[in-house]
């Protein structure tokens, strides 16, 4: 004799299993593509930090907050100690 729980919990592993090919990715499931908002100013923004350009300045010259500069140069793995 099969009790209501153990027929629950059989009912729920067939689903799982039925289920689980149509979950499978390519990628973790919680991994975010990278975005990219500022489209080309991201290269701009890496050109001129390697020619020296502070931080400050190359957020002013191209219209992004500071820390969107620091960001991407982080990513890129330019500066010293990040």
């Amino acid at each position: 004799m099969q009790h209501s729980w153990e027929k629950l919990f059989a009912a729920q592993r067939a689903y799982g299993e039925a289920v689980r090919p149509l979950l499978k990715t390519k990628r973790p499931p919680f991994e975010q593509p990278p975005k990219n908002y500022i489209g080309k100013r991201a290269e701009q923004i890496l050109e001129q930090f390697k020619q020296g350009i502070p931080v400050q300045q190359i957020s002013r010259d191209l219209g992004v907050h500071p820390m969107t500069v620091c960001r991407h140069v982080d990513r890129a793995g330019l500066r010293d100690g990040s």
